[in-house]
């Protein structure tokens, strides 16, 4: 089993712990810089969201009038947005194909941050594929260096892989982005990185 399926197996048997943990609203310096990047696709933008969870976000974003398609890789996750109510698939988006030039904005929160360097790679050129040309992505990472299986908060292991601003810089170049907005957040411990598809 590699990092990444140990890590959703994580979540997948310990949802609760997650929801126990995590903050229900999206609030504070993450609030602020979702509002910039999502103003800049207009209210009929196409979104997917990758990683969806309990829909927090997805949330806050169709409250200010926009329709997001929430997904994950989560099996449980997609069976809980299910029953709150909102329509889920169920997206790997390392395994998973995205639809060829088919989304306006897409955002991952704290998603990248469980891959090692190849799956990174894999999903940023899938993330690419998907986006319209001139198309927003807007994803958050921890920031620091090295990597990690850290069991705070879940009580069973997840990996952690941390970001640079000089990584997320060359990612984006690599994969054809133009960063517009690379900010921190917490006390530098999150990397929140705005980029248009060039």
């Amino acid at each position: 089993m590699n990092t990444n399926d140990r890590t959703l197996q994580t979540y997948e048997e310990n949802i609760q712990a997650y929801l126990d943990g995590t903050v229900s609203e999206t609030t504070g310096e993450i609030r602020i810089w979702l509002d910039r990047a999502i103003a800049h696709v207009p209210k009929i933008a196409k979104i997917l969201e990758i990683g969806s969870a309990f829909g927090r976000d997805a949330d806050y974003i169709e409250a200010k009038g926009y329709r997001v398609e929430r997904t994950d890789a989560v099996k449980g996750f997609v069976n809980l947005l299910e029953k709150l109510g909102k329509d889920a698939q169920l997206l790997n988006v390392i395994t998973d194909e995205i639809s060829t030039e088919t989304y306006d904005f897409i955002l991952a929160m704290a998603v990248l941050l469980h891959m090692d360097p190849g799956e990174t790679d894999h999903s940023l050129k899938n993330i690419a594929k998907g986006l319209k040309r001139g198309g927003i992505f807007a994803y958050c990472v921890k920031q620091g260096e090295g990597e990690e299986w850290s069991s705070h908060k879940m009580d069973a292991p997840r990996y952690f892989r941390y970001w640079s601003k000089e990584e997320a810089e060359h990612q984006m170049s690599t994969h054809g982005f133009e960063i517009m907005e690379l900010s921190t957040a917490h006390d530098d411990k999150w990397l929140m990185v705005t980029a248009k598809k060039v």
